[in-house]
């Protein structure tokens, strides 16, 4: 037998067996991130409804948000209890807005974020006000990139963005 065939024959089955480790190894990173992105989203989902939980078993927070519901005046106390319940709301938000920016989490689980803040925001025009109050104490930058999907402004820069690309 000629050794130079046989030495092919074995480069050839070398170079089968990388490509199919490769493929291995990409399958298993894929498994990898989405099960991460699936961790990472039920994670959020658990701190949202602990979040949830703490406010509507709290007496303070539920005659709050019965006032805001109905559109009475609130007290002092009561729009101070506002402003440390938006500033959690933000803050959860912050850290959707990150996983989302970083792939960590899907566009489903990010979509089902932005719907359940946009309620809030929709459904308590006070709410709305003070998150709009909160959101300006950050720097213009993270306002935008952070919270543009809950006011509405993703629109409008994904219309800008549209424009730019058409000329």
């Amino acid at each position: 037998m000629n050794w130079e065939i046989t030495g092919v024959i074995a480069e050839v089955i070398a170079a089968f067996a990388v490509v199919v480790s490769l493929i291995y190894v990409a399958i298993q990173i894929r498994d990898s991130s989405n099960q991460n992105a699936a961790i990472r989203g039920s994670t959020l989902f658990d701190e949202f409804n602990r979040m949830q939980e703490v406010f509507i078993s709290t007496p303070a927070v539920v005659q709050l948000f019965t006032k805001m519901k109905t559109n009475q005046s609130l007290s002092p106390e009561e729009d101070t209890l506002l402003e440390a319940i938006s500033n959690r709301y933000l803050t959860q938000w912050f850290s959707v807005e990150t996983a989302q920016n970083r792939n960590v989490i899907d566009e489903q689980i990010y979509r089902s974020f932005c719907d359940d803040v946009k309620r809030y925001v929709d459904d308590y025009p006070q709410m709305h006000e003070k998150f709009l109050e909160v959101t300006n104490k950050y720097s213009e930058m993270r306002n935008l990139l952070i919270f543009a999907p809950i006011f509405g402004k993703e629109e409008k820069h994904n219309e800008a963005d549209a424009t730019n690309k058409e000329k």
